[in-house]
């Protein structure tokens, strides 16, 4: 049975998906968790961790499980997070920055439908 186990498709093809992984995007947790380590290879680790799950959030799959309220409070903490990021460019790299701006931008395209229609006129 293990080997046809494939955690990635469990994780999508649950109904909560989005609120098992929301549960970690809080500034608050991730600043604890990254000041709780001593070392540089413990603290990129741990950064590592939070953006994979912002790459995880991102796909329809587990944003289609949300609510347009939720993803409004959900702009407001990546947001907070990116800014976060952004003050500490000894911590975070591109790829974790990036990883913060694809969950937004693709709350936001959930959020407001126009912007797909921007998109299909070549403005995006």
């Amino acid at each position: 049975m293990s080997k046809e186990f494939n955690g990635l498709i469990e994780l999508f093809n649950r109904d909560d998906n989005f609120y098992v992984l929301l549960k970690y995007i809080n500034l608050a947790l991730i600043q604890n968790d990254i000041n709780s380590k001593i070392y540089t290879e413990e603290k990129g680790e741990v950064i590592y961790q939070y953006s994979l799950i912002e790459c995880l959030l991102s796909f329809d799959e587990c944003l289609n499980n949300s609510t347009k309220e939720e993803l409004l409070l959900l702009k407001e903490e990546m947001a907070k997070i990116l800014n976060y990021k952004i003050s500490n460019p000894e911590l975070f790299s591109v790829y974790s920055k990036g990883a913060s701006l694809l969950l937004i931008a693709n709350s936001l395209k959930k959020i407001t439908p126009e912007l797909n229609s921007l998109k299909k006129r070549k403005f995006l």
